[in-house]
């Protein structure tokens, strides 16, 4: 990275877990990826967040999603014709763009800000070092059990401050931390969802109160 460019604005603290979860899924599906088995755990983890997000927000003219649904679209049979099968609200809820997930207009164009912000801080960190930083994660999370993981990440992310100049913003550390997971998941693509949830946790610690 050049100089102090990662001194910018940022405001993250008002945003839900949904919208840093957005935020997250954004930065992995930034470009094209060509890696096999992590795209298959990307698609999978999609698909768990959508299931997730719909059973908590329900439908918007308040016919929640029947708890009978199966994951694979399926309903248990119980004569009310009202319910949708998970595919069906996944298509309504989500109709334009598979990661719109639901969250209000004002936090969603927030995210969109965010999120390419994010991005173009990533592009400017030293990719040689986020990679031994990776490799590193990568073994210790690959022999340890998941409640040391989140130790892992957090010494992974402070090892890096030690290397990378000026983070001195809440998008910054985060563009690093996105950084050392993604890398992380495309050595090890099976860590993926284990890591999201570690990592959300992690956000969720070390932002803001």
């Amino acid at each position: 990275m050049n100089g102090c460019e990662m001194d910018v604005n940022d405001n993250l603290d008002s945003f839900s877990r949904n919208s840093l979860s957005l935020i997250f899924l954004t930065f992995l599906h930034q470009r094209p990826c060509h890696n096999v088995e992590l795209q298959m755990e990307l698609d999978e983890l999609d698909h768990k967040l959508q299931f997730q997000l719909v059973l908590e927000v329900g439908y918007d003219d308040n016919r929640l999603i029947d708890s009978n649904i199966e994951c694979d679209g399926g309903l248990e049979t119980d004569g009310h014709s009202s319910q949708r099968s998970l595919r069906s609200l996944q298509r309504e809820l989500f109709p334009q763009v598979q990661l719109e997930l639901p969250v209000n207009a004002q936090e969603n164009e927030g995210v969109r800000e965010v999120a390419a912000e994010i991005i173009r801080i990533a592009d400017e960190i030293n990719h040689s070092i986020i990679s031994q930083a990776a490799e590193r994660l990568t073994k210790k999370l690959s022999s340890s059990p998941r409640n040391c993981w989140w130790n892992h990440l957090s010494q992974g992310v402070e090892s890096l401050l030690q290397e990378v100049p000026c983070v001195q913003t809440e998008q910054a550390m985060m563009a690093l931390t996105f950084s050392l997971v993604k890398a992380a998941c495309e050595l090890a693509p099976r860590l993926l969802w284990d890591l999201y949830n570690v990592l959300m946790q992690y956000i969720s610690f070390a932002r803001p109160r």
